[in-house]
């Protein structure tokens, strides 16, 4: 399960550099123009010669969230952009990106207001993600608003992790007392019991807002939320899939069908596909950059040549006609996910040419592969009878962990009567895999760890580097802890270094580890180091070989993460 975190929401308070940001307007009017520019200087870490975004995440007044992303116009000796403030805009987050690199130092934010003066409804909401308690600034002028507990509520259970649950058992209590059953009421009150642990109580407040508030823009994120306290808190529910597939077939145009399309899906085979195919058509108007929505239609009818039509425009909308990545995806996180995906829709149809390029594409483009998409390739490979290039991305698999791919290579090789024998064959195929290998330099460091130790890429050459960007709010991040601690144990330091880049202050970190052992060498405060690395997602896991190349990069965690890790560095060990 994959974290995602907008970094500049939580860890960016207030550090605008006045020579570098300008934004015209703290406060405008709905219909206003503010004009944004960023000016780099000499020690900025965007230049004049860079492609610089503007990403905006815009809180509206009836709950939604809405991200945008602008290209900067370059003028004389800086980026210029003009915003126009919408009408029911409650907030404004900005942040600057090159690539998928931000400039964390200068996230800055406005808030438009009325004629009268007056903050809308959520103008504080995002303020919460940098401190628990600014949510009595949204209270003072909305007391209703009860969707302002959901962030201070989770930001407390790790910055007050001992008192967290009594805060929430009292705000919960105030929140019943008061009696004001909006759409907020039941979210808090999914979200308050749901970090409690109570999940029936959960999913009873969550049946009531799709029942009285269908249309809610809290419903998807309320389910997101539900689900990610089931994971982090190792509960299951057998009851909660049921109640939102019932909701989603009754409403395909809500953001919860969206989010949730997977759930017509049975193993992977359709097994609703009029109700994924009304999803799929009414969001393809709806949001035309989502790639998959066209994927999802195109499973969703029979004939050949319609399918290849929305499969090829699913491509479309990742890349241009030159396959450059366009402006709503990158390489680094959404195409690496959602490509693999859209190519088993050309598998499915029998279009493996298309397949193997695709896959090409994505192997050429890409260190954050794992073995599934070597048997997958393998899998194409051998539909179209090249058995020997079969046989090697079949062995791929199997060098990341994946028993099967040795399997599947052996067979094809006995079928194809080679005199060599095939642990002797199978030992060449990787090792001239392994030589062809191009990799990317991996980002230099040199940081202190939590013992004050000097800590620097340079040092540790000769060794294979394991780095983990975790913090310690990521459920995910914890719950691999002790599978990482089992990985650490099985190598001799003198061969592999471990080193955990950590988003947290380094008080928060020793009280953590007074609890939780942790034997990956810490490094605290490390949000530069996770933008180095273009870290998106937490956990992300880095693996380095001995001449200082990033070979593979892992996203998100899991009890058993530690298991497929293990094999990458055993091929870097190897060769």
């Amino acid at each position: 399960m994959r974290y995602l975190l907008f970094l500049f929401l939580i860890f960016s308070s207030n550090l605008v550099i006045a020579q570098v940001v300008n934004v015209s307007k703290e406060n405008p009017l709905w219909g206003e123009q503010v004009d944004i520019s960023y000016t780099p200087s000499a020690d900025s870490q965007f230049k004049l010669s860079d492609e610089v975004y503007l990403y905006i995440a815009v809180a509206m007044e009836d709950y939604s969230h809405l991200p945008m992303t602008v290209k900067m116009q370059k003028e004389q000796e800086k980026f210029v952009s003009t915003l126009q403030v919408k009408e029911g805009s409650a907030s404004y987050s900005l942040q600057f990106r090159v690539n998928q690199e931000f400039d964390y130092k200068v996230a800055t934010s406005f808030k438009p207001i009325s004629s009268e003066g007056h903050f809308y409804r959520n103008a504080f909401v995002q303020d919460v993600f940098q401190s628990p308690e600014a949510h009595k600034e949204e209270l003072k002028s909305y007391p209703d608003n009860s969707s302002v507990y959901r962030t201070r509520w989770q930001l407390l259970g790790y910055t007050k992790k001992d008192s967290a649950q009594i805060i929430i058992k009292q705000e919960l209590d105030k929140i019943t007392q008061e009696k004001v059953t909006n759409e907020t009421y039941y979210y808090a009150k999914v979200c308050g019991h749901a970090l409690l642990g109570e999940f029936d109580q959960a999913r009873s407040n969550f049946e009531t807002l799709l029942e009285e508030y269908p249309r809610s823009p809290l419903i998807a994120d309320s389910y997101t939320f539900y689900n990610y306290n089931l994971f982090s808190q190792s509960a299951r529910d057998n009851k909660i899939s049921g109640i939102v597939y019932d909701f989603i077939l009754s409403n395909p145009s809500s953001v919860l069908a969206k989010d949730n399309i997977r759930l017509l899906y049975k193993k992977s085979k359709v097994k609703d596909a009029d109700a994924l195919k009304k999803i799929a058509a009414h969001w393809m108007k709806e949001d035309p950059d989502d790639a998959m929505m066209y994927y999802h239609y195109a499973r969703a009818i029979e004939d050949r040549q319609e399918k290849l039509f929305y499969l090829d425009k699913s491509i479309n909308t990742l890349f241009n006609g030159n396959l450059e990545v366009t402006k709503n995806y990158n390489w680094d996180s959404g195409i690496v996910y959602t490509l693999p995906t859209i190519i088993k829709g050309f598998e499915e149809v029998g279009a493996y040419a298309q397949a193997l390029a695709l896959l090409s594409l994505l192997e050429n483009n890409s260190n954050k592969l794992e073995g599934d998409t070597y048997i997958q390739k393998g899998r194409v490979l051998t539909t179209l009878n090249r058995d020997e290039e079969a046989i090697a991305a079949y062995l791929m698999a199997s060098d990341m962990g994946l028993e099967i791919g040795l399997d599947s290579a052996r067979h094809i090789y006995d079928q194809l009567e080679l005199e060599e024998d095939f642990e002797s064959y199978a030992e060449g195929i990787l090792k001239t895999l392994f030589d062809a290998e191009t990799g990317t330099s991996a980002e230099d460091f040199e940081v202190e760890d939590l013992n004050g130790n000097i800590v620097s890429l340079e040092s540790l050459k000769g060794k294979v580097v394991v780095l983990n960007f975790w913090f310690i709010g990521c459920a995910p991040c914890i719950k691999e802890i002790p599978g990482l601690n089992q990985l650490v144990a099985s190598y001799d330091e003198e061969d592999v270094v471990f080193i955990a880049f950590a988003l947290d202050e380094a008080e928060s970190l020793k009280q953590f580890l007074a609890e939780t052992t942790f034997d990956y060498q810490i490094i605290p405060e490390s949000i530069v180091q996770s933008s180095l690395y273009k870290v998106q997602s937490y956990p992300t896991h880095a693996i380095i070989d001995k001449q200082g190349m990033l070979r593979s990069t892992l996203v998100g965690g899991s009890a058993d993460r530690h298991e497929q890790i293990k094999p990458l560095i055993d091929r870097l060990l190897k060769f």
